[in-house]
């Protein structure tokens, strides 16, 4: 029982002692020094998003001009090359390169516990080994 104790107290100063060395516990300290700076902070961060976001929404559109492109749902796409025949031997060459199909794999539905434990681990790498054996040819 004293051991256990030991080891819970031991546990409990370690995760205090993260949590004092994190960004945020920075910033708390900061903000009760001075308030106003949370609002910069929160300024700062919002802007910085509203930036990625408009980044990722044009990087967005250009993918799904790329797409309806390369799927012929949308625009010219270019010329369309020859008409040609691929023989059995060349598409099963061509899907030989690609991955199989892991959708019939559920995902992960373990959990960890801080820290994790040694049957935790080796539970999550038989499911990473069950779905890289999908993957593979």
């Amino acid at each position: 029982m004293w051991e256990s104790l030991k080891l819970e107290i031991v546990s409990v100063i370690e995760a205090t002692n993260r949590l004092r060395e994190s960004p945020e516990f920075e910033l708390l300290g900061l903000t009760v020094k001075e308030p106003a700076l949370f609002d910069r902070v929160v300024a700062k961060q919002k802007a910085q998003l509203e930036t990625e976001i408009a980044r990722l929404r044009s990087e967005a559109e250009q993918l799904e001009k790329e797409i309806a492109g390369l799927t012929g749902r949308e625009g010219a796409g270019g010329e369309q090359g020859p008409p040609g025949e691929v023989s059995t031997q060349q598409l099963d060459d061509a899907i030989a390169g690609t991955a199989s199909d892991p959708s019939g794999i559920a995902p992960y539905a373990g959990s960890f516990s801080e820290p994790p434990t040694q049957a935790e681990m080796q539970d999550f790498a038989a499911f990473v080994e069950t779905l890289r054996a999908a993957l593979k040819r």
